[in-house]
């Protein structure tokens, strides 16, 4: 699931670059992260329901642990990537 959202987020970054200001980048990266991290969770309780549900600490390490990359790869993007 998270190669998908790191797709929908390479797409969605190419499309409006880094040439918005700061506050605007940040409200636009904020949503998206939003959006992928409600389809992930809705993903994995779909998935889950299989196999009787998860509990509550599943989902708490899913959004940690998702949050955790995509603040690494926020990073990275910005720290490698081209100037304009």
């Amino acid at each position: 699931m998270y190669s998908v959202a790191e797709k929908i987020y390479t797409i969605y970054h190419k499309k409006t670059g880094m040439t918005n200001s700061v506050k605007e980048y940040l409200k636009k990266e904020l949503i998206w992260f939003a959006v992928v991290l409600i389809a992930f969770l809705g993903v994995l309780t779909i998935v889950s329901q299989e196999d009787g549900g998860m509990d509550m600490w599943a989902y708490v390490v899913a959004t940690t642990a998702f949050t955790f990359v995509w603040i690494i790869k926020s990073y990275l993007i910005k720290r490698f990537a081209p100037e304009d």
